[in-house]
């Protein structure tokens, strides 16, 4: 038993050695630093309660992963086309592909930030993000 343990103290060590020299080093293929500018035009404070959150027209429920309560608030421009996040209520969304890509997105539905989607900057699908 002791040496069972032993072993598998052991194996947690490494492992996380190994991590951490994996993370510290650069990608050889790819030095460049990617600047991610993420745009929030909303200037609504989300409810934090669930009266509140019907007085603003959202839904209070369980969101991401993670499950917590919170207020969803749809967008009164679901779905438009777009090419920048200065054109919806909340930000300009494509699915992620390639950065630097010219694209056409759609305006965010609602108030959660919660999938995988590529935020639109003037044209230009920005590295793309999965929140959950």
């Amino acid at each position: 038993m002791k040496a069972q343990l032993m072993a598998l103290v052991t194996l947690i060590v490494l492992s996380s050695a190994l991590v951490a020299c994996n993370g510290s080093k650069p990608d050889p293929v790819d030095n460049k630093k990617i600047d991610i500018k993420v745009v929030d035009n909303s200037t609504k404070v989300t409810p934090k309660d669930e009266a509140s959150c019907k007085q603003q027209g959202g839904t209070w429920g369980k969101v991401g992963l993670g499950g917590f309560m919170a207020c969803t608030i749809p967008t009164g421009d679901a779905g438009k086309s777009c090419t920048d996040s200065s054109e919806c209520e909340r930000r300009c969304l494509t699915g992620v592909g390639e950065p630097g890509k010219q694209v056409t997105g759609q305006c965010q539905s609602s108030n959660q930030p919660f999938g995988c989607w590529a935020e639109v900057l003037k044209g230009v699908a920005q590295p793309g993000l999965c929140i959950d």
